[in-house]
């Protein structure tokens, strides 16, 4: 059993740049070589990503941190304001659409994000780039 488990975590995915997806890799091998150089891999994550907002998502229960960061990456990658996240980009950290699902919910309420949701199409995701403060109150 313990043999499986280290088959399944050397199971490496690369970037399709045309699907704008993950894919699993043909040979594990060499994909986890090309990772040890930056820059040759294709993968990235664009900043700055503000340090409040990354505290805020810290904070909030299960997988809606790594699902942060994957909106802030497609956010770089695309550099497009509203983001689509399917479940295959999430495939790579084990995010099952349930998780997905409730890490959106969770950033959503956190005000990190906002969500256009359509039955039958992937949520359109736009980031929140500033924090909603209130007003502290006058005396």
């Amino acid at each position: 059993m313990v043999e499986k488990r280290a088959h399944k975590a050397e199971k490496a995915y690369s970037w399709d740049r045309r699907a704008q997806t993950f894919i699993p890799a043909e040979n594990p091998v060499a994909s986890n070589q090309e990772h040890r150089h930056i820059g040759r891999s294709g993968l990235f994550l664009r900043g700055p990503i503000p340090w409040w907002w990354i505290l805020r998502a810290a904070e909030l229960p299960g997988k809606a941190l790594v699902v942060g960061l994957c909106l802030w990456r497609l956010n770089g990658a695309t550099k497009k304001n509203a983001i689509t996240l399917s479940n295959t980009e999430l495939k790579p950290f084990r995010v099952d659409r349930a998780a997905k699902s409730r890490a959106l919910a969770a950033l959503e309420n956190a005000g990190l994000i906002s969500v256009e949701r359509h039955r039958g199409r992937w949520p359109v995701i736009t980031l929140i780039t500033r924090p909603r403060f209130s007003a502290p109150a006058e005396k």
